[in-house]
């Protein structure tokens, strides 16, 4: 037997070498994460309903390359069975419907339309997003439970402009409500949208510090 050793490793070499993972043995090698868009791996980990709202922050940061990540913490009924609605605050659907050119309220909005949406709103600035969660001091009690969890949240993003400083393009409270699929992801099936009165509410003296309703609405 061990008149065979050498020759065996040589044999265990040359397999490797042709599966390019000389050096790495298959049971140890490391996950791979979800692949976006265009081909960017994005960290993903939809494995708590925080970790989703991680998960999608890091999708808007990667902007089209992150779609993937993000809308995979999106209730889709092909893969999770259950269905996505957003819910506009009653403020921002008046501001709305007051432009006699107005498209009319989408009702429901549904994951077809949030993966539009998606895909305009990270491209309406070109520089560099980044999304953050915070906890609704108003409302600071969330419900977890083993399979349906409520979360309310504060959110901004904001994009980085050419000076280096970060300028805020959404800003506003979310009521969200998720549930644990049969695959063990906690995906958003409703999302209630609330703007934020500290910047204006509907009507924000600067028109890009607006809820993600108004996003929604306008970029569809």
């Amino acid at each position: 037997m061990r008149r065979h050793a050498p020759r065996i490793a040589i044999l265990v070499l040359a397999w490797l070498s042709a599966t390019g993972e000389v050096g790495v043995c298959p049971l140890f090698r490391p996950a791979t994460p979800e692949q976006g868009g265009t081909g960017t791996l994005v960290h993903t980990n939809y494995s708590l309903p925080d970790s989703t709202l991680a998960t999608l922050a890091r999708g808007v940061a990667a902007k089209v390359n992150g779609t993937d990540a993000y809308m995979g913490g999106i209730a889709d009924t092909t893969r999770d069975h259950h269905l996505f609605r957003a819910f506009f605050d009653a403020a921002i659907v008046a501001r709305y419907t007051s432009n006699p050119n107005a498209q009319p309220v989408p009702n429901p909005w549904n994951t077809d339309l949030e993966r539009t949406f998606f895909f305009n709103f990270v491209q309406y600035k070109s520089l560099d997003y980044k999304m953050t969660w915070a906890s609704d001091v108003s409302n600071p009690i969330d419900d977890l439970g083993p399979d349906f969890a409520t979360l309310h949240r504060s959110y901004q993003v904001t994009n980085r402009l050419s000076d280096g400083t970060d300028a805020i393009i959404a800003v506003g409270y979310a009521d969200l409500f998720f549930v644990h699929t049969s695959s063990g992801r906690w995906v958003i099936v409703n999302w209630v949208d609330r703007v934020d009165p500290a910047f204006g509410g509907a009507n924000p003296p600067n028109p890009d510090q607006i809820c993600i309703g108004w996003r929604r609405l306008n970029l569809r």
